[in-house]
């Protein structure tokens, strides 16, 4: 499918803002609303959202996909919250014997990690550590 630039960048012009407004009101953050509008304009560019009928109709359409990736943007952070409490708790101990050889696998996981980190080319490993250590 071929897409019309112009008409893309208009309407990303014309819609950002609200775009953008729809999912702050509910993910209650710059940074995450802002990555759910980018979300709904590549879903526009991939012509999975048309562009086609009236401005209202189009802003509506688009403030609705927001607002659906923007609660799916909450189920997922809810989610990583709750793995990353519950992987603390597996991780906390009481029995020193336990808590030693939990350290000890702790370390040679992360020795592990590393040298398969430093195997991977430039791009992977800055891509790798973007996701997972700068949590992008």
């Amino acid at each position: 499918m071929k897409i019309d630039h112009a008409g893309f960048e208009a309407a990303v012009r014309r819609h950002h803002a609200a775009v953008y407004r729809s999912a702050r009101r509910i993910v209650r953050c710059d940074e995450d609303a802002a990555d759910v509008a980018q979300q709904v304009f590549v879903q526009v560019f991939c012509g999975r959202v048309g562009l086609d009928g009236a401005v209202a109709d189009v802003e509506r359409r688009l403030r609705w996909l927001a607002s659906k990736l923007a609660l799916n943007c909450l189920r997922s952070l809810r989610r990583r919250r709750q793995h990353e409490q519950e992987t603390a708790t597996m991780s906390e101990t009481t029995d020193p014997k336990l808590a030693s050889h939990a350290a000890r696998l702790a370390a040679d996981e992360c020795e592990l990690v590393r040298a398969s980190l430093a195997q991977l080319d430039d791009d992977h490993r800055a891509t790798v550590v973007l996701r997972f250590h700068e949590d992008l």
